[in-house]
């Protein structure tokens, strides 16, 4: 057999019988758990891991080489397990054994196995980059070759075709051991040590040190720089790689950087949306379907409105919190500035950037409320695994025919990428460019296309010029909309529905109106086949009713909390507008204090209210009927502004 073979009896240490200490190195299918092993046992103390617990292969034939199911039955794993452990324990005492998460559930059956877990360290062994890591496994099962020695040739099998969907079935299996794992690690208190595979392959002796330290490794004893297996490589690695990339545009991941001290908790990915509590039931809609699609990302809902009790929220499938809690700059002015959208969407980006600033926390994913969740997140996720910093969802992937809304001059209004769907990686480069957009919105959050922006969208097509590795995810069954239907064929079948023949992932139901669900069908209707139509209209429908069905069904009539003055009076559109343009910075609470601030006198011009002056500095049709220069011109608005002032809205402000 070529490669490292732990079954052999080369392997075998003098048997020992004292006490023993047990640690594990948990891992995934090719995420370098068999260099990690090989450096392990190379410092002479930590005796030998090898795959134990492996039932398929490895178990019959170390199992029939120490003496046991030699009549070709099943190997007694309660004798066979504690000879292993007599037979691979160093002279200090320690056994190492190697779990990949598949191998683990069945073991779990036998009490001799749990009683081992127990009392074990554990070691997990990680690959940032999940597609090489696909790639690698694929590569693997059609070769065969799963460990090559160096000056060993490489082993020759089946030269199968790139698979696309092969790829992703198997990133996807890796994702879901890896989330096994971090659930059997909440389930029994383990935190394990975290080693990273590329900072193992780029300066082995830097990453094994914390973990040596962690397993209580004495520092005299000599820490290995290189063992014996070589470097696998394959020419079709690097061809289903670039394959693999090439529709998303992004680069090969860059340097990495060494791994922290250990023990390090397990790095965890974040999804979270924000919304008002008028969207409370589509939020909990999205939770309920991540929730189910999925489990093994941590959920947040951030309620950008004013803090009140609502019966519920400790029962929602995620950790709830108030932007409040957010240390936004100011918090009564940020508000005030801003409509109920714009306020949301500027919450949404120091979200984003307090949450990727949290420990641990390696990737974070944003879904705007009114999305729904079909299938598992891979085709977002891949992209950060293959190295990206940030990955977008284009409002459109191809050019549009159709003349009606919205064509490409509105995309370019309100910005190329969709930002109700967007995952960022936590990086140097993106909390760089984070800081930058949290400036950005501070106070350019508004939807004013006249003027090149549009809430946080505009901002984002910035993104591929100050951001090396942006992903553009142009998979068609993600964030699904009514402004790409056009491009992208619905369908239902016997499960579901699908997209282009493959399954939906995420519907973005903006638009919708609960109370006329078919209204979305209309509004596109004409562009679409008449299957296409069909199943639009059943998928909106059922989101409709799922919606009346929800516990929180009469928030959807709640009103913003910051929407009204303190006293209860509606605050106009216009009147954030002119506190933005000329009232800022602002000394005291805006919702309580700005209307009697805006009825005290001007500075300049003389004689008028602070609102009189706001609203003629901000009107160009006003500056050119009067002439405040001139008395009599001055005299004339003032005498005339309550009719002004009604006219747009503020008659509620004038005395």
């Amino acid at each position: 057999m070529a490669g490292l073979d732990y079954a052999d009896a080369a392997f075998d240490l003098p048997p020992q019988s004292g006490r023993v200490r047990p640690y594990v190195v948990a891992a995934t299918p090719r995420s370098g758990s068999t260099l990690l092993a090989e450096l392990l046992r190379s410092t002479g103390v930590l005796g030998v891991p090898g795959e134990y617990l492996h039932t398929g292969d490895y178990v019959p034939r170390l199992g029939r080489r120490l003496g046991f199911g030699r009549d070709g039955g099943p190997i007694d794993i309660d004798r066979y397990l504690p000879e292993v452990v007599r037979r691979r324990t160093s002279p200090g005492g320690r056994f190492g054994i190697k779990i990949h998460f598949r191998h683990l559930q069945p073991a779990l059956r036998l009490p001799i196995v749990r009683a081992m877990l127990r009392a074990s360290d554990f070691v997990h062994i990680r690959r940032r980059d999940r597609l090489g890591q696909a790639i690698s496994y694929a590569v693997a099962l059609d070769s065969g070759e799963w460990s090559r020695l160096s000056g060993e040739a490489a082993e020759v099998g089946e030269d199968r075709p790139y698979d696309d969907a092969r790829l992703r079935r198997i990133m996807s299996d890796l994702g879901a051991e890896e989330d096994g794992w971090q659930q059997f690690y909440e389930a029994n208190g383990i935190e394990p040590a975290l080693i990273w595979y590329e900072d193992l392959t780029v300066d082995p002796v830097s990453a094994l040190a914390p973990l040596l330290r962690h397993l209580g490794v004495p520092d005299a004893v000599p820490m290995p720089d290189r063992v014996a297996i070589a470097r696998q490589s394959d020419p079709r690695k690097k061809l289903w790689r670039a394959r693999t990339l090439a529709p998303l545009r992004i680069a090969e991941p860059g340097p990495t950087t060494p791994v922290p001290p250990m023990p390090t908790p397990a790095p965890r990915t974040v999804v979270f949306t924000v919304c008002a509590l008028n969207y409370l039931p589509r939020a909990a809609l999205l939770l309920e379907s991540l929730a189910r699609h999925a489990p093994g990302l941590e959920r947040r809902l951030i309620i950008a409105d004013r803090p009140v009790p609502v019966p519920g929220l400790a029962d929602l499938p995620a950790r709830v919190e108030w932007a409040e809690t957010l240390d936004l700059p100011d918090l009564p002015s940020f508000a005030f500035r801003y409509q109920l959208i714009e306020f949301a969407t500027a919450v949404k980006g120091f979200a984003l950037r307090r949450i990727l600033s949290e420990p641990d926390v390696e990737r974070a994913l944003f879904l705007d409320p009114d999305t729904r969740l079909y299938a598992p997140l891979d085709g977002l996720l891949l992209p950060l695994d293959a190295g990206a910093d940030l990955a977008l969802t284009p409002h459109a992937t191809h050019p549009s025919s159709r003349r009606a809304f919205p064509t490409e001059r509105d995309l370019l209004q309100v910005g190329v990428y969709n930002l109700g769907v967007l995952a960022a990686r936590r990086t140097a480069a993106t909390s760089g460019f984070l800081d930058w957009l949290c400036a950005r919105l501070e106070r350019d959050c508004v939807d004013a296309r006249a003027d090149g922006l549009y809430v946080d969208q505009r901002f984002f097509d910035l993104a591929p010029a100050f951001v090396d590795r942006v992903a553009v995810v142009r998979d068609p069954a993600l964030n699904v909309a009514y402004w790409n239907l056009d491009q992208r064929r619905l369908a239902r079948d016997g499960t579901g529905f699908t997209i282009d023949g493959r399954p939906l992932v995420l519907f973005h139901f903006s638009g919708l109106d609960p109370q006329r669900p078919q209204a979305l069908a209309e509004r596109i209707g004409t562009i679409l086949p008449e299957d296409g139509r069909a199943a639009l209209a059943v998928l909106a429908t059922e989101y409709a009713r799922d919606l009346a069905g929800s516990p929180f069904a009469a928030m959807q009539q709640a009103a913003y909390g910051y929407g009204r003055f303190a006293d209860g009076g509606a605050i106009p559109d216009l009147l954030r507008f002119l506190f933005r343009r000329g009232c800022e910075p602002f000394a005291g609470d805006p919702f309580a204090d700005l209307p009697r601030w805006l009825a005290g006198p001007a500075a300049d011009p003389a004689g008028l209210s602070r609102l009189m002056a706001l609203v003629w500095r901000h009107s160009g049709p006003l500056r050119r009927r009067f002439d405040l220069a001139d008395p009599a011109a001055r005299k004339s608005y003032r005498d005339g502004f309550a009719e002004i002032a009604r006219g747009l809205g503020l008659a509620a402000f004038v005395e």
